[in-house]
């Protein structure tokens, strides 16, 4: 019998967070059943014995080239091979945090104050929050943002330029005035 024959034409770039796939195609002259192999599958990838696709997301910090990978067909008597390919995936963008809310402005003594800003980032980094003149009466919490004291008598007065911002390490998004 004729030996199966595999062809097609693989993507060469993916990018982080963004759906790859590639689909060979098969045929065996003798109509066997064939069953597909890959070597060098990158990490972020399935495969399909029965199929021969290879699908994956890349996910964030999986940047990088992928080389030498080789998808190959067999009937069970004869296997053919792809040349061998190299995915490269490129780094997705960073896009700095977001952070809203509206603190009080006012707060009586005796009185507790209390602001928790929201905040999310579109890549699910880590957040820290921090803030610049603090009032003295208050405390700060850089794992969540809350802001909260009981200003007590001697701490009547403006308190200016309080700000709340965030970061995820590599940008920081300040809550708007």
């Amino acid at each position: 019998g004729k030996g199966p024959q595999i062809n097609g034409s693989p993507g060469k770039d993916a990018k982080e967070g963004e759906a790859y796939a590639f689909q060979p195609s098969a045929s065996d002259p003798d109509g066997q059943k064939l069953e597909y192999g890959i070597i060098n599958k990158p990490s972020w990838a399935n495969f399909d014995p029965a199929t021969g696709r290879l699908a994956g997301t890349p996910p964030k910090g999986s940047a990088g080239t992928y080389a030498n990978v080789g998808i190959s067909v067999t009937d069970g008597a004869n296997t053919v091979s792809l040349a061998p390919f190299s995915i490269t995936v490129a780094a997705s963008p960073n896009t700095a945090p977001k952070i809203t809310g509206t603190p009080a402005a006012s707060v009586q003594v005796g009185q507790v104050y209390e602001f928790v800003p929201a905040a999310s980032d579109a890549e699910g980094d880590a957040l820290k929050f921090a803030i610049v003149n603090k009032p003295s009466w208050a405390t700060f919490d850089a794992a969540t943002g809350r802001l909260t004291g009981k200003p007590a008598t001697g701490n009547e007065g403006a308190y200016a330029d309080v700000v709340i911002s965030v970061s995820d390490n590599a940008l920081i998004s300040f809550l708007p005035p």
